[in-house]
């Protein structure tokens, strides 16, 4: 049985580590800020958007919750990691 096996918040401590180093790659910051750049823009246009055209506004709302989702994903992992690291350590 490995180390991981019997400690599940290693593997969890491991791909915070991962996330971490994906964000701070060419294609990691890449994808982060497209992410940022479609909720920026889906919440500009949601702003002015027609109050009266559902089918518009539940699309911005749509594009503004997937950009959104992932940042929260990535950061959540990032969080539980610490999280896992600081039980580990203390322990």
């Amino acid at each position: 049985m490995t180390r991981e096996e019997m400690d599940p918040r290693l593997t969890e401590v491991q791909l915070g580590i991962e996330v971490e180093a994906f964000l701070n790659s060419p294609v990691g910051r890449h994808l982060a800020q497209r992410a940022e750049d479609e909720r920026e823009r889906a919440l500009e246009a949601l702003a002015v958007s027609d109050a009266e055209d559902a089918k518009a506004i539940r699309e911005l709302q749509t594009r503004v919750w997937r950009a959104s989702s992932i940042s929260a994903w990535l950061a959540a992992a990032i969080e539980a990691s610490a999280h896992a690291e600081a039980e580990l350590t203390a322990d």
